[in-house]
């Protein structure tokens, strides 16, 4: 997803980056990625979770850990 939208080789995605400093996602930026990544994996990613991404293995970890915790 992060390849499409900054139009980068996959390479220049790096577990490190920061959403922010890095890739300097405003606000609008960020809201967008969080609605196309709910829309690719059918999750839901709650708002209280999401204050504590700030590198892209963060969104990766969220992702995951949402994808295989089961729904109550």
């Amino acid at each position: 997803l992060l390849v499409e939208e900054l139009n980068v080789s996959p390479t220049d995605i790096t577990s490190d980056l920061t959403i922010k400093g890095d890739l300097d996602f405003d606000s609008l930026q960020l809201y967008e990625f969080v609605i196309d990544l709910e829309e690719a994996y059918d999750i839901r990613l709650p708002d209280d979770l999401l204050d504590n991404v700030r590198t892209i293995a963060d969104v990766v970890d969220l992702v995951y850990d949402i994808s295989i915790t089961p729904e109550v």
